[in-house]
């Protein structure tokens, strides 16, 4: 199946002809609609989980009610778990979902301890003690360079509570 490229494309409403291997053809008229590009939900979410089991806090971000620039969805924000237990390993999910009826590029960031604690994509790779992560944001089996309407993309990151834990998404 090809995509169909609207880009430049009128808004207004279209027949479909429809034209089989054997040349056979079926028309159904206004049978397609092209409507204005809206761009006005993008939500960047981040679930944080403290380690012992107790209450994860969830912050959200939600873009735009304007034209959205892609580029200035940088500070997400500084996320901190409310509390954890020393050395616990603590989880971050972070999501991002296309809310609009456009494609966006595939949202690219790093997210940084702001105090030294490690981050890792794995448990096991926290040992690495890194103190920043890139992060993707694409959708699963989806175009390579763009969150299409609707489309999510989750990553969960670890970091382990031996410093105090502050982190900050970056371009």
């Amino acid at each position: 199946m090809r995509p169909l490229i609207l880009n430049g494309v009128p808004v207004g409403i279209y027949d479909v002809k429809l034209t089989k291997t054997d040349g056979n053809t079926a028309t159904s008229e206004n049978g397609f609609e092209v409507v204005p590009g809206i761009i006005k939900g993008l939500t960047v979410r981040a679930g944080l989980d403290n380690g012992s089991g107790g209450q994860s806090v969830t912050k959200a971000f939600v873009c735009c009610d304007r034209e959205l620039d892609f580029d200035g969805v940088t500070a997400i924000g500084d996320y901190l778990p409310a509390n954890t237990r020393p050395n616990r390993v603590v989880s971050m999910t972070f999501y991002i979902e296309n809310n609009s009826n456009v494609d966006i590029p595939v949202l690219q960031r790093y997210l940084v301890s702001m105090d030294g604690a490690p981050l890792a994509n794995t448990v096991a790779e926290l040992e690495e003690n890194k103190q920043e992560l890139f992060l993707e944001f694409r959708e699963t089996d989806g175009p390579e360079h763009i969150l299409r309407p609707g489309a999510r993309s989750e990553i969960t990151v670890y970091s382990r509570a031996v410093l105090p834990l502050r982190f900050k998404m970056i371009e």
